[in-house]
């Protein structure tokens, strides 16, 4: 081993790089110094930048040898590094190129102190060099004393910064300087190097055993001959990977692809017990998660492109082995998986309870569903945006998981079938509006209330033409194509698009709503063009003296324009179905299903509620009879109450799109399967859960 005064040298000292070509994996910055020397193009200062332990203090000195070595008559790019100035460099200890700490000579008295140092010509050599380490940590007052000798420097006076911070450095001394980014070594560049260090001390040191080490140290080439001095001092001259990991923690390959393995596998005890196990060594929790991460990315970069060698630094054996461990996982479902890695080592970093996020986070992943299906689920939701935007009934099998479960359902249990339109009977059976409407229990199962609607019901055909064009879709439909006529104005267009179509009410009144905001903007813009909009509507509709309701899009459902119940004759008998019994005296504000959407107005322009159509509906079979209500009761009280709150009138406005939806497909009008499956829960139920 190497003595020096009869103390051991280091191995990150003894084989510290002596001339240009001896720095791996920083060519562009020794190439460019050494042409500057050729060239007689030498600046006063430089600024070197970059991670720890990548070589920005030896390049530095052999900067400083090549510039004062007394071989020759001049500045040189080889320097001879066997003459007294170069031997001196090398040892720290030259009188011309002195070296500074930044963390511990911050101040501005130091700064002076330089500057009035600079005035002097050097000793013995060319040049008076000063190495500053660790710029960034001078004070603002330091940088700014050093700014006017940085940017004139006496002719024998050279400067050569170095930081692993640039950010902190201000930019009047960046632009002072020439700089130049130190980046990380490759894996296989400090693996080399590593080999070639152990073959000169005599170490039986195997492939593997270094390139783990080269991926332990993260670019850095000094972290890497540290952590190779400390190796052959716990294992000697034979140094083998299981003492690498025990003495160094160095998490081997097999510990890794265990751990996916069975990310893989979908085996939560598995997973758990490689948490366990790198624990147990003593491993960084946070810096194995960060491992995990860095084998998925080399697997992700291998599948996309390959095992390139310039992109991808990994050994092919190595690739191989993290593709088969993650074979079958979707490339989505891998991306997935090394961003929360990355984002869960960040939080361990800063936690004291590693294990239990751990445990917690390959749980998740252990048990979450498959990602693979992601891509496939948008299709099914862009086709169904797309069905409804047409008017269209959705196509079989656009939500498997509810069709799957009304297929399971029993057949008869509560999923009526599609019955044809019928006449009007003369018989003494009690007309549509004298039977009770059933509601959908509020805690009712999602697949329970799918398997009360048939499928079928939705694949009739389109409703007559001569019933005109009404809901939420045609008025979207027939909004567009009047926009599309306002082209030729461009104000009165880009007005028209802030609007929202809401609902065509009694076949020629379009119903715009606008947000509060921009009531005194584009609801304004169209009043004042409101002549042309009715226009271009009766064009669109084929229906002269076509009108257009401008309200507010928060107040659309208290603002709606008079209009009929939906649903012809069914849709009045809905509304009565909710009526409340005769000799009460009570004007019912909404009954236990709620507004239907279509009768919110009177003759005032919808300044009041009307009231539902009177009559009482006889009980349902094997119902109980329904109380009467007092006036001024405490539960009307409260029902006016909630139907005050923007939550109930959400509710009751989403109740009256459902009924028109289905209306829309029924030529009849709403049957009592329709209503029975669109029907919500009651408005003071809905309210209190909101």
């Amino acid at each position: 081993m190497a003595t020096q005064a009869g103390h051991y040298v280091v191995l990150a000292r003894k084989y510290r790089p002596a001339t240009f070509d001896d720095v791996v994996g920083q060519e562009v910055v020794a190439t460019t110094l050494r042409n500057a020397i050729t060239a007689g193009r030498v600046a006063g200062g430089y600024l070197f930048a970059g991670p720890r332990g990548v070589g920005k203090t030896s390049m530095a000195r052999i900067f400083s040898k090549a510039l004062n070595c007394r071989a020759g008559d001049a500045p040189t790019p080889t320097p001879c590094g066997a003459c007294d100035v170069c031997r001196a460099v090398e040892r720290g200890e030259d009188l011309d190129v002195i070296e500074i700490d930044g963390a511990s000579n911050r101040g501005i008295d130091e700064v002076r102190q330089l500057r009035d140092a600079a005035r002097f010509r050097p000793a013995r050599s060319r040049y008076r060099i000063f190495i500053f380490d660790e710029v960034h940590m001078l004070t603002t007052e330091a940088f700014i004393a050093l700014l006017k000798t940085l940017e004139e420097p006496p002719p024998h006076v050279k400067f050569v910064f170095a930081t692993t911070e640039l950010h902190k450095v201000p930019e009047t001394i960046i632009s002072r300087c020439q700089v130049f980014t130190f980046r990380r070594i490759r894996a296989a560049d400090i693996a080399t190097r590593l080999a070639g260090i152990a073959k000169r001390e005599e170490i039986a040191a195997p492939p593997e055993v270094l390139r783990a080490i080269a991926v332990w140290a993260r670019g850095g080439m000094r972290d890497a001959q540290s952590a190779l001095d400390q190796l052959i001092a716990f294992a000697g001259a034979n140094v083998t990977l299981e003492a690498a990991e025990r003495a160094l923690g160095i998490l081997s390959d097999d510990a890794l692809l265990r751990a996916l393995a069975a990310l893989r596998d979908r085996d939560p005890a598995a997973a758990l017990r490689a948490v366990g196990e790198v624990e147990a060594r003593g491993y960084d929790l946070a810096r194995f998660a960060d491992d995990l991460a860095e084998a998925v990315g080399a697997a992700l970069k291998a599948r996309a492109i390959g095992p390139d060698p310039d992109l991808l630094d990994e050994a092919p054996e190595r690739v191989a082995r993290l593709e088969a461990a993650l074979a079958g996982i979707s490339s989505s479902a891998l991306l997935y998986l090394q961003e929360t890695l990355i984002d869960a080592s960040r939080r361990l970093a800063y936690t004291e309870s590693g294990r239990r996020l751990l445990d917690a986070l390959f749980l998740k992943l252990t048990t979450m569903e498959d990602l693979g299906a992601l891509p496939a689920l948008l299709d099914r939701l862009g086709a169904l945006e797309a069905s409804l935007t047409r008017g269209a009934p959705p196509g079989p099998g656009f939500l498997p998981g509810r069709e799957a479960a009304a297929q399971r359902a029993p057949a008869g249990e509560g999923r009526p079938t599609a019955q044809p339109s019928q006449p009007p009977s003369s018989s003494s059976s009690p007309p549509p509006a004298a039977r009770a409407v059933p509601v959908t229990p509020p805690a009712a199962d999602l697949a329970a209330a799918d398997r009360r609607v048939d499928p079928a019901a939705f694949a009739r055909p389109a409703p007559p033409a001569e019933r005109g064009k009404e809901g939420v879709a045609a008025a979207r439909e027939v909004w567009a194509a009047v926009r599309a006529r306002l082209n030729d104005d461009p104000a009165l267009a880009t007005a028209a698009a802030r609007a929202t179509p809401v609902r065509i009410a009694a076949r020629n009144v379009l119903w715009l709503a606008f947000r509060r905001e921009e009531r005194e903007t584009a609801r304004q813009s169209v009043e004042q063009g409101r002549a042309r909009v009715e226009a271009l509507l009766s064009e669109v509709l084929g229906q002269p003296g076509a009108k257009v309701s401008l309200v507010d899009l928060d107040e659309s459902d208290a603002s709606a324009p008079p209009a009929a119940p939906a649903g012809g004759e069914k849709g009045a008998a809905f509304a009565a179905s909710a009526a409340p019994p005769p000799g009460t005296g009570a004007t019912p504000t909404g009954g236990d299903i709620g507004d239907n959407g279509n009768d919110r107005a009177d003759a005032d322009g919808g300044a009041s509620r009307r009231p539902f159509a009177s009559g009482p509906p006889p009980a349902a079979a094997g119902s109980r009879p329904r109380p009467e209500r007092l006036v001024g009761s405490h539960a009307d009280r409260r029902r006016e109450e909630l139907e005050q709150r923007p939550a109930v009138k959400r509710l009751v406005e989403r109740l009256g799109l459902v009924v028109e939806q289905i209306e829309a497909y029924d030529e009849g009008g709403v049957g009592e399967a329709g209503v029975e499956s669109a029907a919500p829960a009651p408005v003071e139920e809905e309210a209190e859960r909101e």
